[in-house]
């Protein structure tokens, strides 16, 4: 990390020192931040071996296009309706929509899923999966024809609402979103937006804390800090062996500004839960046989104007009912989402492991910003994905930071010349972000999304995902 963003953290650790700005429990705890006390019966009962809680979101299950050629009819979506005329705010426009559920079901059959926009076009999607949570949420996964990596729609379905992610078409950015309990399409010319990030970094790499130092005796990988596998050099070029797809459990605390926003509890869930699929799609681009599971999402209270490194400081060290509710869930990461604000100073931040990543458990802690500001900057959906790459390992681009990568090839990948970047690097608005973790063998544009050797973040995570799914013990079924 830059010298003076280890100036700025350490002003944001004297801010947290101080309490300054921040919210705490009414009881002289000194917590950070309140659980709200006000919240649904299911979410207030811990976890426990046997059952879930009624927000955990069970082990992903799938349901696939049927591959046939018959692209069947296409099914309306949604319908802007009449009901408030459209409204601005800077840059963005806000449609209220009325959405028609059962059309994405049947578009599950071999049909297409279409979206009409207000300037008369429409985005015309083929299915490809469905994800059923248990939770009274579901996701809908389709493309635009002839797509790549770039993006997907991923659309979900949930008790009070409907959130989407949805593909960039005719230079226009649309996603679906809640503010007050109702779904509006949400759309912005491409070429006013930018992407909230900080130029100094998003990632912050601790010393003299477990996971700081390097494994130096034994048969230990010196980075992974685990007993080699067969056929395992020193540079952890084989994965450890897994059963099957490997589940990384997260712990998802939101804010009461982030519940208000949204209008309703379930309205947040629904926006948290389509936020996890985003990043589960960017693994499944990727080739990666693994996902994380969101065993727990609770409300706190706390603000949504601080910058995001005192937060995350925050969280890890002055909030022992975290820490406390992540070992109930059995969470093998933590992460704190709250809407997004200028006085952030980032989208996110996140924790990187120094080494040794078998004892860097208690280091595995994010915070992401989610929503836009009026002037044009906004958080993308893949932010939770990028900040929990972090977590993993995973360091942005050689071009923006040379050091901090697990392994010499945990970065993201950017193709100057192509003019396109991963989920993991830095890149100009104007250039194209594809839905992927560096890995050369997957193509964007026709190109390799990676470089053998020095931009392979998949590798990594193919390494890092089944240890970070042994931090905590799996509570969920």
């Amino acid at each position: 990390m830059k010298q003076r963003a280890w100036v700025a953290l350490a002003a944001s650790l004297a801010c947290v020192a101080a309490g300054a700005a921040l919210l705490r429990e009414g009881n002289g705890s000194g917590a950070m931040f309140a659980v709200e006390a006000a919240r649904p019966a299911a979410a207030a009962t811990s976890a426990s071996a046997t059952s879930s809680p009624r927000l955990a979101i069970d082990a992903p299950a799938r349901h696939r296009s049927s591959g046939a050629n018959d692209p069947g009819p296409t099914l309306p979506l949604l319908v802007i309706t009449g009901s408030e005329p459209p409204r601005r705010d800077g840059v963005f426009t806000y449609y209220p929509v009325r959405i028609d559920e059962k059309q994405a079901r049947a578009a599950m059959k071999g049909g297409r899923l279409s979206i009409p926009t207000p300037d008369g076009s429409r985005l015309d999607l083929a299915f490809e999966h469905a994800v059923e949570h248990g939770n009274g949420n579901w996701t809908w996964v389709g493309r635009l024809d002839g797509q790549d990596n770039t993006q997907r729609a991923v659309i979900t379905f949930g008790p009070d609402a409907t959130a989407a992610t949805l593909p960039d078409a005719d230079g226009q950015q649309r996603k679906l979103t809640i503010q007050g309990g109702q779904t509006y399409l949400v759309s912005a010319p491409l070429s006013s937006l930018h992407v909230g990030v900080n130029p100094l970094g998003d990632t912050i790499k601790p010393v003299g804390v477990p996971g700081a130092g390097l494994a130096s005796t034994g048969a230990l990988d010196n980075t992974l800090g685990v007993p080699l596998a067969s056929g395992q050099d020193a540079n952890g070029l084989k994965a450890p062996s897994a059963a099957g797809p490997t589940t990384v459990d997260v712990l998802a605390i939101y804010s009461s500004g982030f519940r208000q926003a949204k209008g309703s509890t379930a309205a947040a869930i629904t926006e948290l839960t389509n936020r996890f699929d985003v990043a589960n799609q960017v693994l499944l681009n990727s080739q990666v046989n693994a996902s994380f599971r969101m065993v727990r999402a609770q409300e706190a209270q706390a603000p949504d104007d601080t910058d995001n490194t005192q937060m995350l400081d925050a969280i890890r060290t002055s909030t022992p009912w975290v820490q406390t509710l992540r070992d109930q869930v059995g969470a093998d990461l933590v992460t704190f989402v709250r809407q997004y604000n200028a006085g952030n100073n980032s989208c996110g931040v996140a924790y990187i492991p120094p080494g040794n990543y078998a004892a860097a458990g208690d280091l595995m802690y994010s915070v992401v910003s989610d929503g836009s500001l009026p002037t044009g900057y906004y958080c993308e959906a893949t932010t939770l994905a990028h900040e929990l790459g972090h977590n993993l390992g995973a360091q942005h681009n050689h071009e923006q930071d040379a050091t901090g990568g697990l392994f010499p090839y945990s970065y993201g990948y950017r193709n100057f010349s192509a003019q396109f970047y991963d989920v993991m690097a830095y890149g100009p608005d104007a250039n194209q972000r594809f839905w992927t973790f560096s890995n050369p063998q997957v193509q964007c544009k026709g190109l390799p999304c990676g470089l053998a050797d020095y931009a392979d973040v998949a590798r990594t995570l193919r390494l890092t995902m089944p240890i970070a799914a042994g931090f905590r013990a799996s509570k969920t079924r």
